[in-house]
């Protein structure tokens, strides 16, 4: 990587991480509101030693039922690779209900191990486990944790995530032990997008599952987009320059969505917008 090319590289990340980090810095001292926050993106096994990410998910609802009574919600995190198996990250939501202002509700705090490698087409297995503190003084924290579980074969792949829930303070209620999973179907058309298909459901009890009806559940097309700055070369340029990027270009990723609600007490629809910076 030529001089001029890197200072433009590290100024860029420099300014990225400082908003970034900004947005994240704002969220915590804000009052929540006591929803159960659920976000709609399915996270990945992959850790890679040295790398920061920075991301943003955020869902707008259309035809809000009375359990999800939301007009937005996001949620903001940033994640880095301590070695090519440890992972740690630091997570900020935010919620606005119907007819009232957006607002911080809690934080997290966690880590991942990835317990496979994939190496090629198969499996990757991953574990996360999450410390999360309710801002709202009347809710109980709750840890959240994990396995994550990927499949690859060729221009093909698909993750499961199953997680439990469970509440921990003197705060806690009744519930028992909850689980939420989150599913991808993913092909990869070309180096730049990709078209899937993805899935989110939520059973706050599973002592006391009742109904599928009146469990959160949903699924819809998603159209992924790499602009990374590597795509913007030629092949010969990426290939004189691979080592270089690998270890030090700038990738930005989004992804955008529609999830069709399912059962009575989920939204009709949900609007759903990923936002990945990685390097």
């Amino acid at each position: 990587m030529r001089l001029g090319e890197e200072m433009d590289f590290r100024g860029r990340t420099y300014f990225a991480v400082a908003i970034l980090t900004t947005s994240l810095t704002l969220i915590l001292p804000i009052r929540a509101w006591g929803f159960d926050q659920e976000s709609f993106y399915v996270r990945q096994p992959e850790v890679e030693k040295g790398e920061t990410e920075f991301e943003e998910h955020g869902a707008f609802f259309s035809g809000p039922s009375s359990e999800e009574n939301l007009s937005q919600s996001h949620e903001i995190e940033a994640t880095y690779g301590l070695t090519d198996r440890w992972q740690i990250m630091v997570e900020g939501f935010l919620e606005q209900p119907v007819h009232e202002s957006l607002e911080g509700t809690e934080v997290e705090a966690g880590a991942q191990y990835e317990i496979i490698k994939r190496k090629g087409d198969g499996f990757d297995l991953a574990f996360r486990a999450e410390y999360e503190a309710e801002l709202e003084h009347d809710e109980a924290d709750e840890i959240f944790f994990g396995p994550i579980v990927k499949y690859v074969w060729g221009r093909a792949s698909t993750t499961f995530d199953a997680f439990f829930t469970g509440q921990v303070g003197p705060k806690t209620d009744t519930e028992g032990l909850g689980f939420q999973y989150n599913w991808q179907f993913r092909y990869q058309l070309n180096p730049r997008f990709g078209i899937g298909t993805e899935a989110f459901g939520n059973i706050e009890d599973l002592a006391n599952a009742g109904s599928p009806n009146n469990q959160p559940h949903r699924v819809g097309p998603v159209l992924y987009i790499n602009l990374g700055e590597e795509m913007q070369s030629s092949g010969a340029e990426r290939e004189e320059t691979e080592r270089e990027q690998k270890t030090e270009a700038l990738e930005f990723n989004v992804a955008a969505g529609v999830l069709f609600g399912l059962t009575e007490v989920t939204s009709d629809v949900t609007c759903k917008v990923d936002a990945e910076l990685e390097f």
